[in-house]
C-alpha cells in the first residue's frame, strides 16, 4: 500500500493524473520533495508541482526550486564532460556510443528534466587499450579497479565509465543471446543533434536500459528514474517495427518477456505511459507489488542500507545458467570482488586467503557498530524481495 505522499509523487510524474493535491499538508509536501530526491526524479516532479505553487508551502517550494537549479548545473557539467570525451574519441576515430544518460533523456517528454550522473559510453573491446591510453594522455586518471565490464576515469568534475561490455548481461544462454544481439551496437548508431553525440539505435538502447533495469533490480534496488527511462522509451517507440521483428523475439528466447511486460504495465498504471498489447495481460496486483518495491528501495537502494545489502543474497544465475542460493550468492559476491577491490592480488596471490579472512572479520566488526548492513536484516529483506522477484520468472525461457 502506497502512502499519500508516494501517491502524490506519482501524480506529479503522471501527465494524465487527476490527483487531488489539495489534501496534502505542509509536512506531506516536504515528504513528497524528500521522496523525489531519493527516487532521483526531483526535476520531473517539480515541473508539475510548479503548477500548484499556490498550495505548496513557500519554504518547501523554495527548497525544491533551489535544488532543481543545482541539478541543472550538475547536468550542465555532465554535458561538458561528455563533450570533452566525444572530442577525444572522435579525434582518434574510435567507435563508441553514449549509454543511458542523455541517450535515455532523448526519449523523455522534456529531455532537460532527466537527472544525469556520470558519462557512460561503450567502446569496441578491441580498442580498449588505445582508448585508455588516449584518456590518460588527455589528463584523466584511471581508477585502480578491474570491474567486469567497465573502467572508471576521472578529472575534477568529470566521471567517465568506459564500458567494453554492456552492464547486466547474465550468464548462460540468455547472456549469449543478449551479447550476440549487441555485438554491433557501436558500429550502428544514430547521431543525436542537440547536443551532438552518437547514441544507440533504438533497438539497442532498448536492450541496454532493459538489462540495466534488471541489474539494479537484483542489486541495490530499482528506483523511479529507472522506471521512467523504460516508460518513456516504450511510450515513444512501442509502435515501431523493431519491437515485433527484434525485441519481443529476443525477450521470449531469453526468458525476459514476462518481466518486460510487468514493468511496462506498471509504468502504464502509475506513470500513464503506453501499454502495448503484449503487456496488457499482467495482473494489476503484481504491478502494485512492483511499485511498492521501487518505493521501498529508492534510486540505487538509497532508502535503506540493509535492504540494499540484501542484494548480495539475491539469487542470480550462475555461469551454467542455474540459480544460486542466498548463502552461495553471498559467498560468490565476496570472492568475485576480491580482485576488483584489491588488484595487487593478481601479483601477490599468496595474500588472497589473508585478505579474504580480513574482509569477513572487518565486515562483522563494522556491522556490529552499525556501519555495515546487518546480515540478519539483509536476509529478511532478501526473502521478501525473492518472494516478489520469483514471479518475474527471469531467464526462464519457454522456447527451445
Amino acid at each position: 500500500m502506497l502512502s499519500p505522499q508516494q501517491q502524490a509523487l506519482l501524480g506529479l510524474l503522471n501527465a494524465n493524473s487527476d490527483s487531488d493535491f489539495l489534501v496534502l499538508s505542509a509536512d506531506d509536501w516536504e515528504m513528497v520533495l524528500k521522496e523525489s530526491i531519493k527516487q532521483a526524479v526531483t526535476i520531473q516532479a517539480f515541473d508539475c508541482a510548479e503548477k500548484h505553487k499556490q498550495i505548496i508551502p513557500r519554504s518547501t517550494y523554495k527548497s525544491w526550486f533551489d535544488l532543481c537549479m543545482q541539478y541543472f548545473i550538475n547536468n550542465s557539467k555532465v554535458l561538458t564532460a561528455q563533450n570533452n570525451l566525444i572530442k577525444i574519441l572522435d579525434d582518434n576515430k574510435f567507435s563508441y556510443i553514449i549509454l543511458k544518460g542523455l541517450s535515455s533523456a532523448s526519449f523523455y517528454p522534456d529531455p532537460k528534466k532527466r537527472l544525469l550522473g556520470d558519462v557512460d559510453f561503450l567502446i569496441c573491446p578491441e580498442q580498449q587499450k588505445a582508448v585508455e591510453d588516449a584518456l590518460i594522455n588527455a589528463g584523466y586518471k584511471k581508477e585502480l579497479d578491474e570491474h567486469i565490464c567497465h573502467r572508471v576515469f576521472k578529472k575534477p568534475h568529470e566521471h567517465l565509465e568506459m564500458h567494453f561490455e554492456v552492464a547486466g548481461i547474465p550468464h548462460g544462454k540468455a547472456g549469449e543471446l543478449f551479447r550476440d544481439f549487441l555485438k554491433n551496437a557501436t558500429q550502428k548508431f544514430e547521431q543525436h543533434e542537440t547536443p551532438s553525440f552518437k547514441k544507440p539505435l533504438p533497438k539497442f538502447h532498448c536492450v541496454i536500459i532493459f538489462l540495466h533495469t534488471i541489474h539494479h533490480l537484483l542489486g541495490e534496488g530499482l528506483g523511479l528514474r529507472h522506471l521512467c527511462d523504460w516508460a518513456y522509451f516504450v511510450d515513444k517507440t512501442h509502435k515501431e517495427p523493431f519491437w515485433e521483428t527484434d525485441i519481443l523475439p529476443l525477450f521470449k528466447r531469453s526468458g525476459t518477456l514476462n518481466f518486460a511486460s510487468i514493468i511496462t504495465k506498471t509504468a502504464h498504471i502509475y506513470l500513464g505511459t503506453a501499454c502495448p498489447e503484449w503487456a496488457r495481460r499482467v495482473d494489476d496486483s503484481l504491478c502494485e507489488e512492483v511499485i511498492s518495491d521501487i518505493f521501498a528501495s529508492g534510486n540505487l537502494g538509497h532508502k535503506d542500507k540493509d535492504r540494499a545489502g540484501s542484494a548480495k543474497m539475491i539469487s542470480q544465475h550462475g555461469k551454467s545458467g542455474t540459480k544460486n542460493g542466498k548463502i552461495k550468492n553471498q559467498y560468490l559476491t565476496l570472492i568475485n570482488s576480491m580482485y576488483y577491490l584489491y588488484p595487487f592480488l593478481h601479483k601477490w596471490k599468496i595474500l588472497y586467503p589473508i585478505i579474504f579472512i580480513w574482509r569477513i572479520i572487518r565486515y562483522l566488526i563494522l556491522m556490529f557498530i552499525g556501519k555495515k548492513p546487518s546480515l540478519i536484516k539483509a536476509n529478511a529483506y532478501a526473502n521478501q524481495r525473492l518472494a516478489l522477484y520469483k514471479q518475474f520468472k527471469l531467464y526462464e525461457s519457454t522456447e527451445e
